[in-house]
């Protein structure tokens, strides 16, 4: 965005979990997230080696972006180097 620009900015968010334990917390962070006066584009959850976590993100928020880490220190590296799961 422009300096002075009006445009209303754009942006993601990028939520990183690896277990059920923190399950309602993470929920009630995409809830709250959903319910922003300024929403982000997209809200990508990366699951860091648990796929049934990944399963019930899909089931309770199915319009959105899930990413299941592929290697290892997953999450921590999706989320700082974005899609590429952190080989740069």
């Amino acid at each position: 965005m422009r300096p002075g620009s009006r445009a209303t900015p754009t942006f993601s968010v990028v939520v990183c979990a690896y277990t059920f334990d923190r399950w309602d917390a993470l929920r009630l962070a995409i809830e709250s997230l959903l319910g922003q006066t300024l929403t982000p584009r997209e809200i990508i959850v990366v699951s860091d080696h648990n796929p049934r976590l990944l399963a019930r993100v899909r089931a309770a928020f199915p319009t959105g972006h899930r990413a299941p880490e592929r290697g290892p220190a997953g999450a921590f590296r999706r989320a700082q180097y974005g899609d590429r799961g952190g080989n740069r």
